[in-house]
């Protein structure tokens, strides 16, 4: 019964992740959606793209932990527990509207508009390969495909669901400050979770 369960707890793991650690993602692409210059397409394959290069550099990292005896690489959960302290001692400070518009000023302003909303995508990633990584190094063959597999269509997930709010719902930008904490709390418990592996002597 375990072994048939284990895709559903697989899937929702990365569902959760995904979504967690997109959030500044998703009200980015809110604010690219929202501006007329750009074009969908570069949009939809410059996050594409920045995604993309951040599963591969997690997997990287989960690939170099290989090396490690089975029980360390649950240190590997110190990472999304750090970053996500962080991420909640910074919750302190305030949004600032105007960083949001210079990154959009940025991205306009490059001859190649697709490249450079990959390099803010990757830019804002740091807390996507902290999470990523070490749930990567304790899966399976066939439960990383899949992971990987749902995040790629989860991509497009978020770009519908950006390209929706941003002509249906743009008043949607101003609740930027309510999200803020979703992202460290989740990293916080998802660090918890791994180093709990040290206890038991082996990967959650």
């Amino acid at each position: 019964m375990d072994e048939l369960m284990r895709p559903f707890e697989v899937g929702g793991l990365a569902v959760l992740l995904f979504a967690s650690t997109n959030v500044d993602d998703l009200f980015l692409l809110l604010a690219l959606f929202g501006d007329a210059r750009l074009r969908t397409r570069q949009i939809v394959l410059g996050q594409s793209l920045g995604i993309g290069a951040l599963i591969i550099t997690s997997l990287m990292v989960a690939w170099g932990a290989i090396v490690l005896p089975r029980p360390w690489i649950s240190w590997l959960g110190l990472l999304p527990l750090l970053l996500g302290l962080k991420g909640l001692l910074d919750l302190k400070r305030p949004v600032i509207p105007e960083d949001r518009g210079q990154l959009l000023a940025g991205t306009l302003a490059s001859r190649r508009v697709t490249l450079a909303i990959a390099g803010v995508t990757i830019a804002n990633g740091a807390d996507n390969v902290s999470a990523y990584a070490p749930v990567f190094a304790v899966l399976h063959g066939s439960e990383l495909g899949l992971m990987i597999a749902i995040f790629v269509c989860l991509i497009g997930v978020w770009c519908y669901g950006a390209h929706w709010l941003a002509r249906a719902a743009p008043a949607s930008m101003r609740r930027e400050p309510a999200f803020r904490f979703v992202t460290p709390v989740v990293l916080v418990v998802l660090g918890l979770w791994i180093l709990a592996g040290l206890i038991r002597n082996q990967p959650p």
